[in-house]
C-alpha cells in the first residue's frame, strides 16, 4: 500500500516554523523524503536527461565546417606552360548531412531514457532506507515518553505514599529510616527522568532535521493505528532497479549492434583558393563539390559478439543480485514475522504479569504501613511492578513498529 502524499498540508509548518498539531509517522515519511538533500536530484536528472535527447536530436543537423590553409609544395603537377602553383592557398565551407545512421540515433535515445529511470529508481532506493531510519526514530521518541510518563506517575504515587507514611512515622507505627529509603529513591527515579528527558530531546532533534519540521519533546506523536499484515502487490524498490540495470544493458547491446550497419550521408563544399579545382590554372578562383557518400564497417572483427557475451554475462550477474536479494528479503520478513508473533504473545503474558505485580504491590505498602515490612522491601515490589509496566506498553510500541517495519522490508510503504 502506497500512502497518499499529504505533503502540501505541511509545507507551511516547514516555511514558516510553526509546529503541526500532532506529527504522524506517515507525514514524518513524506517530509523526510522531500527535506532530503537529494530530493532535488530527480529534477537535475530530468533536466540533464532533455539535454541529452536535444543533443541526439541535433546530431542530424548538418555538420557545418570552415575550413582554410596556405602550403608551400617543393613540387607540383604541370607540364609547360600548364604548371599549378608551389604556393597554394584554400578557404571552403563544408557541410554534411546524415540520411540513415543504421538506427544509431534511435537507440541512444532508449539508453538515456533507461538510464534515467535507473538513476530516478536508484532515488528511489535512497528515499526507502530514509524511511526505515524515520521508523527508527520514530517509534524510540515513542517509548522514551511512554517510560517518561510511567516514571513519572511511579514518582507521583511515591510522594503520595511518603505523605501517608509520614503520618505513620509521627504515631510510631514505623521506623524513621523508611522515609530516608522513599525519599532516596524518588531522587534516584527522578535521575532516571532525567535522563530519558535527555534522550528523548535528542531523538527529537534527529527527527525534525531529516523531516524539516519545528518540533519539540512536548509536540504530540500520534502512534500508528489499525496497522495490519496484508498482501500487496508492491515491490521493493530494488527489484525494479534490477529490471532497469538489464533494460540499460540491452539499450547498449541493441546500440552496439548498429555500428555495423552502413550510414548514408550528402555533403557538400563551396570554396575560394589558388588553385581551385583546376589544379593548372594559377588564379584564384570559386569552386564546389555536391556528391553523396556511404560509411559501412564491414569487419569489426568480433568486438559487437564480445559486446553481446558481456552484456548477457552482465545481465546474469543481476539475476544472481536479485536472487540473492530475494533470499535476504525473505529471511527478514520471517525474522520480522517472528517478532511480531513474539510481541503478540509477549503482549498477553505482560498483562497478567502486571496485573499480578500490581496486587503484590498494593499488599507489600498495607505490610509497610502495618510497619511488619520495611520501605526497602516495599521498593522492591514497587519497583517490579514499574518494571511489568514499562515492558508491557514498551511491548505493545515494539509490536507496533515490527509490524511497519515489515511492512517497510516488504515495500508496502
Amino acid at each position: 500500500m502506497k500512502r497518499i502524499s499529504f505533503i502540501l498540508l505541511f509545507i507551511p509548518h516547514v516555511l514558516f516554523g510553526q509546529i503541526p498539531d500532532t506529527v504522524s509517522l506517515w507525514d514524518c515519511f513524506e517530509l523526510a523524503v522531500v527535506n532530503y538533500p537529494l530530493y532535488k536530484q530527480k529534477d537535475l536528472n530530468a533536466d540533464i536527461h532533455h539535454y541529452h535527447l536535444s543533443n541526439i536530436v541535433k546530431s542530424w543537423y548538418p555538420d557545418v565546417t570552415l575550413n582554410g590553409q596556405a602550403t608551400y609544395q617543393s613540387d607540383v603537377v604541370g607540364f609547360g606552360a600548364f604548371t599549378a602553383p608551389n604556393d597554394q592557398y584554400k578557404l571552403a565551407l563544408d557541410m554534411n548531412q546524415q540520411l540513415f545512421d543504421g538506427g544509431i540515433s534511435k537507440n541512444r535515445k532508449a539508453i538515456e531514457n533507461s538510464n534515467l529511470n535507473l538513476k530516478q529508481q536508484q532515488l528511489e532506493l535512497d528515499f526507502h532506507n530514509i524511511k526505515q531510519q524515520v521508523s527508527s526514530v520514530y517509534f524510540r521518541i515513542h517509548i522514551l515518553r511512554k517510560n517518561i510518563d510511567l516514571i513519572t506517575i511511579m514518582i507521583a504515587e511515591l510522594s503520595e505514599k511518603l505523605k501517608t507514611l509520614l503520618v505513620s512515622i509521627e504515631n510510631g507505627v514505623i521506623l524513621p529510616e523508611n522515609e530516608y529509603i522513599l525519599r532516596s529513591e524518588i531522587l534516584k527515579i527522578e535521575q532516571q527522568r532525567d535522563e530519558l528527558d535527555y534522550n528523548l530531546a535528542a531523538a527529537v532533534d534527529v527527527l525534525g532535521k531529516m523531516t524539516g519540521l519545528e518540533i519539540s519533546p512536548d509536540s504530540e506523536f500520534s502512534i500508528p493505528e489499525n496497522v495490519a499484515l496484508f498482501d500487496s502487490v508492491d515491490e521493493r524498490p530494488e527489484i525494479q532497479l534490477f529490471n532497469f540495470q538489464k533494460t540499460v544493458i540491452d539499450k547498449n547491446t541493441s546500440l552496439s549492434k548498429c555500428m555495423n550497419r552502413p550510414r548514408l550521408f550528402i555533403f557538400t563544399q563551396a570554396g575560394y583558393g589558388n588553385p581551385g579545382l583546376n589544379m593548372l590554372n594559377d588564379e584564384f578562383d570559386t569552386y564546389y563539390i555536391i556528391g553523396a557518400g556511404i560509411s559501412w564497417n564491414l569487419i569489426d572483427w568480433g568486438e559487437n559478439r564480445n559486446t553481446q557475451r558481456i552484456g548477457n554475462l552482465q545481465k546474469d550477474a543481476i539475476d544472481l543480485n536479485r536472487e540473492n536479494f530475494n533470499r535476504n528479503l525473505s529471511i527478514a520478513l520471517r525474522n520480522h514475522l517472528a517478532t511480531i508473533e513474539y510481541y503478540q504473545s509477549s503482549i498477553i503474558k505482560d498483562e497478567k504479569i502486571l496485573e499480578l505485580k500490581g496486587k503484590i504491590k498494593e499488599s507489600a505498602y498495607s505490610q509497610l504501613k502495618n510497619g511488619t515490612i520495611t520501605a526497602t522491601e516495599y521498593l522492591v515490589e514497587a519497583n517490579a511492578e514499574l518494571q511489568a509496566r514499562l515492558q508491557l506498553e514498551s511491548h505493545r510500541i515494539m509490536m507496533v513498529q515490527s509490524i511497519i517495519n515489515y511492512q517497510l522490508t516488504k515495500g508496502d510503504i
